[in-house]
């Protein structure tokens, strides 16, 4: 269907129950049938983010998870939420994944949205961590926390894109989770970004 629309899938979500059980290999088998060139997942058990030893082992699991995807050509990342940037037993969970996980085993897909809701600068990360962010996901957010289609919140994207490179983006996703009106929400994120230059 995909091809038949001249359209690709470059990334995939999958629950971190998938990487931990005999499931993983009938992932990779579907992902390579599909042509995802990433398999990403979006957020750990709850249990594990209560400490930061929790991270560690499911940074164990990122990696143990890369080595399976790699065999296929499929590059394993991990999505953020607010969480990781809260601190855990003195640490930052985003920090302690980005030491602990492999460079060329694990990526990330930096959420754009949730990493300003959580109040950290994705540059920062960018500069500590570059060219480790292949993937992001571009929602914006008004001043109230209320999500808003890209270009009528506070986030500067033209200052973020900017240093893409940096951070070795190569796809970007485009969102809004709970739209009022799906199309012209996805088409007006579109006309900005469409016009943006950086």
């Amino acid at each position: 269907m995909l091809s038949s629309l001249g359209l690709s899938a470059p990334a995939t979500h999958i629950p971190y129950s998938a990487l931990i059980s005999e499931n993983l290999p009938r992932v990779i088998e579907a992902s390579e049938i599909i042509g995802h060139k990433y398999i990403v997942n979006p957020g750990i058990d709850e249990q594990l983010q209560k400490s930061a030893d929790g991270w560690k082992q499911a940074a164990a699991a990122f990696n143990r998870a890369g080595k399976e995807t790699m065999r296929s050509g499929i590059q394993f990342a991990y999505h953020n939420h607010v969480v990781e940037f809260k601190p855990v037993d003195g640490q930052l969970p985003y920090d302690i994944l980005l030491k602990e996980c492999d460079p060329k085993l694990v990526k990330m897909e930096m959420d754009l949205g949730w990493a300003h809701e959580a109040g950290t600068d994705p540059l920062k990360w960018f500069a500590q961590y570059p060219g480790r962010f292949p993937l992001v996901h571009v929602k914006d957010f008004e001043a109230n926390g209320t999500m808003t289609e890209v270009g009528k919140g506070e986030i500067d994207w033209k200052a973020i894109f900017a240093k893409s490179d940096l951070g070795g983006i190569k796809h970007y996703f485009v969102e809004h989770d709970q739209p009022k009106a799906p199309f012209e929400s996805i088409q007006a994120s579109f006309e900005y970004l469409e016009k943006l230059r950086f």
